[in-house]
């Protein structure tokens, strides 16, 4: 399984699809699929899912990036995720998403009289 694919099929399940269709979108089989959201919490009919998951990323207790659970610390500033790599990636497709300004600017130079 590629990182595109896993990408897709984390994405795909918090959206609240099955399994089976997940599969065939991506070109895995169901068994590979279902394997892969159980190892990462993402087990379970998936509307129910996608409720819980929002539910625990707003409490905190869930990675903002992967919406795996997570436990916060007692002292210090609450966790946002839950690895340095779901951070990085996080920080990394934002600043893919960010489109370069195309304008350019055009200078008149005014002499005053």
């Amino acid at each position: 399984m590629t990182e595109q694919q896993a990408k897709q099929i984390r994405e795909m399940r918090e959206q609240g699809i099955g399994y089976r269709s997940i599969a065939l979108t991506v070109g895995l089989s169901r068994d590979i699929v279902r394997n892969f959201c159980k190892s990462r919490g993402l087990s379970g009919y998936g509307s129910a899912l996608t409720k819980n998951i929002q539910e625990q990323v707003m409490l905190g207790k869930a990675c903002l990036y992967c919406g795996k659970e997570m436990k916060q610390l007692d002292t210090g500033r609450p966790k946002k995720f839950c690895s340095d790599k779901c951070r990085r990636d996080t920080r990394n497709e934002s600043t893919e998403k960010k489109v370069p300004c195309t304008l350019r600017c055009v200078c008149v130079a005014v002499k005053s009289s």
